[in-house]
């Protein structure tokens, strides 16, 4: 079934219904038509295929006309439901109507562990007791609540097959007829809890007298498994030993994939620096044709890159702006970076005293002082003294480094001998030029050409600002030319100036490194400087929409500038801080057990309540200030980010050092380059294999969640003698759950058939996480609900401008054809796991970036990416070629790392119900319920209700549904129980259908 087109279907024939009337239009629906598809006159009769095949292609189009016809993804889930009750069919009323009519009720069972699993078993019991379970449509559930409804679904299956194939009336003596009896009576009667009197539908079918002594099997396997997770307790139980030995099995491979990974960066800053390139900067050349060449690359990435920009600034605001995307954005500033990382050689070459060029021997003036340093790098210096005084004529060597000495007239000294003209040599010794010149001519270079052309790029940049200022007058167009000659020139002699000064604030060997570091950002703001002060000299001439265009651009200039300092500093100068450490004699001891310890509690913090954001049961969580707990989960991730980081540099420092030296040794190119295809290898080879679902803790909490839940009732389990698994016991499909009153819809597999399940319709609810989602709405709540149903599985958030052509407006997909199509879609296992994967790296509302890198590394990780189900398909594609799961984990691996996940990539990661909605009741707003029932098994003692309230005011904003609920019935005094263990509220429907009553629903 394609959804997409589906739903666009139905808001084409909801929007011809409302501007069929050609007087009255109090929606504006034909305006807003006529704007969004030019040439469609909406006055006339719109043919609904015509519309929907433009609304197709256009999801902006469908968020818009959705809101103003209150035709919305949810209202078209609503209708696919009630098409397959026999509710709604298409022609017929309002969706809205039917299901007023149909009053729905729903069970919801709350999140919150085995606490809540083992409370909801209670709640079954006690309405099994009096035959209610088949009153409710619906059952809704998240993380622990699903356990127990993975129970009570394999439990109602698995009677039924038994219940087809062997049954005896004669048992079940029931005021029921035998041939109306169905598996979830049967499922009932045995939830009877012990000692249990007759039921009111009649006699109890077994013990004495109507009552039942004796547990049924699938509740002693619960208590007998109650430790699901090791059931056999004990330090020396191998079910114990397991859960250390899977953990680090998959916590191993996944740090191979992010160790190699940081190995090949860090490794990548070292190639400037290496023996190789050095050596041969310093020789002699003939001829600049080799500086030549890197000046016309430098010049092209400053001006290619310069051209798209003036072009999306010209059509910054305008009615034709071409919106170009953030890839597009980001690959014009790599560009600009990428000039600034070529110029930088030159700009270090020419900053430093004393410097060999590549195209002609030194000055003889300059050799006696700066001599180059044996075993280093011929860009570095020291002066050597001999001291021939004494009575035995002895002669004593001082090497030192010569910028030391007289620090006040050192500095000035040692400038006067720098490299400072553009001038190329040859010309300098032309007889055509005054031979009266001052001595800053006069001095030798290198790289003047690749200098000049950085300079007259970023002046022909700021010319190319000034084209995108209509107004801008030409004169003043060519003068901005030469200013901006000035301007960078001014600037880059800033740069080399604040190089030369730092370069003796450190030692010599450390000089190339600190170049490598500072250089690239330092250059790579020059354009964007110039450009600023250049925006000035423009003036009103340019529009409000390009300066906040260029200020947007620079900060994302910070950001790369950023990165690069920390990756290079760690990367350069993380192995000199080892060895610091290390020469500490009792500090280093207590640097790296307290970086130890800290990591360790960041991670016990990371998963606890109290670093979320939510007080504290305690009697004083009111006080003001920061917990323990939040403040240890606040400050170990950068702990323990820049303590790895130093280990992997010295490690990476160590794998390429040829020779142990007292100081750092310039590395051989190849040995660099070997290396790093290493660690590249290593990366794409366990990236490619490592499943990044398989190899979290997600298989193992699921299997034995299964086990525990599920087995119960699986009386043909044969498990493994030594595992104690059988695969069976996951197998039960979402898409086998689809209720007897219940069609599978037209258009899908199996197309009428009815449902063969004997219990409510489930829905397993799990969070999206969307903690870089395109709409602004979702930044604080960072997630939305995601639903798995044996009809639908998806989602629905709100819509902003489309950046990624291959998202569609409707989020919502059939189960059978969404994932794993070749098992017959996702199981009823993996969707409770996933509805209770509460620790994971990206956890909704509690997401902490820096958390997340501690979890992810550390494999803490339950959740499951799956694809996004607001992809496009084309109409061709077979489902079953498409990848449920990604093909190289390595890239949402590191979106864990970072705390990322978004609504339009091609996979969303899936996590905890409860990190939305841990009560369960959103989706059962959904749907229109009349009546729910909310089983709320949180950690609450001091009766907060955070979990309710938070469902109620989402329900609120985005269904436009009030919830009045009586929770101050509950409330309690200082040191007494809770008055009521339950109360009552309303639900107050807006729209056709519920018409206002007094009471509410």
């Amino acid at each position: 079934m394609d959804t997409n087109l589906s739903y666009c279907q139905r808001l084409a024939e909801v929007l011809c219904s409302l501007i069929a009337d050609k007087v009255d239009d109090p929606f504006n629906v034909r305006a807003e038509i006529n704007a969004l598809f030019t040439g469609l006159q909406a006055s006339s009769k719109v043919e609904p295929d015509v519309l929907a095949a433009l609304l197709k292609q256009s999801p902006d189009a469908q968020a818009k006309l959705a809101v103003i016809s209150e035709y919305t993804p949810s209202k078209w889930l609503l209708e696919r439901e009630l098409e397959a009750q026999g509710y709604w069919k298409p022609g017929s009323d309002d969706a809205y109507t039917c299901a007023g009519k149909r009053s729905a009720t729903g069970l919801c069972f709350s999140g919150g562990g085995i606490r809540s699993a083992t409370f909801n078993l209670g709640i079954l019991q006690g309405l099994s007791q009096h035959h209610r379970l088949s009153n409710f449509t619906y059952l809704s559930s998240v993380s622990g609540g699903g356990y127990i409804h993975q129970f009570l679904a394999n439990w109602i299956h698995n009677r039924k097959l038994s219940h087809n194939a062997v049954f005896h009336p004669e048992i079940f003596q029931t005021v029921d007829k035998v041939k109306e009896r169905t598996a979830l009576d049967d499922v009932q009667d045995f939830l009877h809890p012990i000692p249990n009197a007759p039921s009111a539908v009649g006699e109890h079918p077994f013990g004495n007298a109507g009552y039942a002594t004796v547990v049924s099997e699938p509740l002693r396997w619960l208590r007998r498994f109650s430790n699901y997770l090791a059931p056999r307790k004990g330090l020396t139980g191998l079910d114990t030993w397991t859960i250390l030995a899977v953990w680090l099995r998959n916590t191993i491979l996944n740090f191979v994939i992010i160790l190699s990974a940081f190995v090949f960066l860090l490794l990548l800053p070292h190639t400037p620096i290496t023996r190789w390139i050095i050596e041969k900067n310093s020789q002699p050349s003939p001829c600049h044709v080799f500086d030549i060449i890197v000046a016309v690359v430098t010049m092209s990435c400053v001006l290619i890159p310069g051209f798209f920009v003036r072009k999306w600034l010209c059509n910054c605001g305008e009615s034709n702006d071409t919106n170009p995307g953030f890839s597009k954005i980001f690959i014009a500033m790599m560009s600009l970076f990428i000039a600034a990382v070529i110029a930088a050689p030159a700009v270090y070459r020419s900053s430093l005293p004393g410097e060999f060029s590549y195209f002609y021997t030194p000055t003889p003036v300059v050799n006696p002082v700066f001599a180059p340093m044996e075993k280093q790098s011929h860009v570095h210096y020291t002066a050597h003294f001999e001291d021939t005084a004494g009575a035995n004529s002895s002669v004593m060597k001082i090497d030192t480094d010569a910028r030391e000495a007289e620090p006040i007239s050192g500095l000035r000294s040692h400038w006067e001998q720098r490299p400072a003209s553009f001038l190329p040599h040859p010309l300098k010794a032309s007889s055509f030029l005054p031979s009266a010149l001052p001595s800053w001519f006069t001095r030798q270079t290198s790289f003047p050409f690749t200098r000049i052309a950085f300079v007259l790029g970023n002046a022909l940049l700021l010319f190319l600002l000034s084209l995108a200022a209509n107004k801008a007058p030409a004169l003043g167009r060519i003068s901005l030319l030469f200013v901006g000659i000035a301007f960078a020139w001014l600037l880059l002699f800033g740069v080399r100036t604040l190089f030369y000064a730092a370069s003796f604030s450190i030692r010599p060997e450390l000089i190339s490194s600190l170049g490598v570091i500072i250089l690239p950002p330092l250059l790579f703001g020059i354009p964007f400087i110039t450009l600023a002060l250049g925006s000035g000299l423009i003036g009103n001439d340019m529009r409000d929409e390009q300066r906040e265009w260029m200020a947007r651009l620079r900060a994302a200039s910070f950001l790369t500038g950023a990165g690069w300092l920390l990756l290079t500093a760690f990367s350069l100068l993380g192995a000199e801080l080892f060895d610091a450490i290390a020469r500490m004699a009792v500090a280093k001891y207590a640097v790296w057990s307290g970086w130890l310890v800290t990591t360790v509690g960041g991670v016990l913090a990371g998963r606890s309540a109290n670093s979320k954001g939510k007080t504290t049961d305690s009697d004083d969580s009111t006080k003001k200030g920061i917990s323990w707990v939040e403040l240890v989960a606040t400050i170990a991730p950068p702990v323990f980010i820049a303590g790895l980081l130093i280990l992997i540099a010295k490690l990476t420092s160590w794998s390429i050092s040829s020779v142990p030296t007292p100081y750092i040794q310039p590395a051989s190119l190849h040995v660099v380059c070997i290396s790093g295809l290493v660690a590249l290898t290593v990366f794409l080879l366990f990236g490619w294999r490592v499943d990044i679902n398989d190899f979290s803790m997600h298989t193992f909490y699921r299997d034995r969640l299964a086990r525990c839940y599920a087995g119960a009732s699986n009386s043909t389990r044969q498990p493994n003698h030594f595992t104690g698994f059988d695969t069976s016991d996951r197998e039960l499909l979402m898409t086998s759950l689809l209720p007897d009153s219940w069609s599978v819809l037209e258009g899908m597999e199996h197309a009428g058939t009815k449902g063969t399940y004997a219990g409510p319709f489930p829905i397993i609810c799990t969070s999206i996480n969307l903690t870089t989602g395109e709409d602004l709405a979702y930044q604080e709540r960072k997630a939305a609900s995601f639903a798995f149903t044996p009809l639908f599985s998806g989602f629905n958030v709100g819509w902003t401008a489309g950046r990624n052509a291959n998202t569609q407006f409707n989020g919502f997909v059939p189960t059978a054809e969404y994932v794993y199509t070749d098992q017959g879609g996702v199981s009823l296992a993996t969707a409770v796991a996933i509805s209770g994967a509460a620790a994971s790296p990206n956890m909704g509302y509690h997401t902490n970036s820096a958390i997340a890198f501690l979890l992810t590394v550390f494999n803490v990780r339950l959740g499951w990416w799956l694809r996004n189900t607001r992809r496009r398909v084309i109409a061709s594609a077979n489902p079953a070629h498409l990848p449920s799961v990604p093909r190289f984990g390595p890239l949402r691996l590191f979106d864990e790392l970072m705390g990322r996940a978004n609504d339009t990539a091609s996979f969303i990661y899936l996590t905890d119900g409860g990190h939305f909605d841990n009560m369960g009741l959103y989706e059962l707003i959904r749907r229109r319920c009349r009546t729910i029932v909310v089983c709320d098994s949180e950690a609450d003692g001091q009766l907060h209700f955070e979990g309710i309230g938070m469902a109620i005011r989402k329900a609120r904003l985005d269904f436009g549904v009030e919830v009045e609920l009586g929770v101050w019935t509950m409330m309690r005094k200082t040191g007494s129980r809770s008055p009521s263990a339950a109360c009552s509220g309303e639900l107050q429907y807006h729209g056709v259908g519920f018409e206002s009553r007094s009471g509410g629903y």
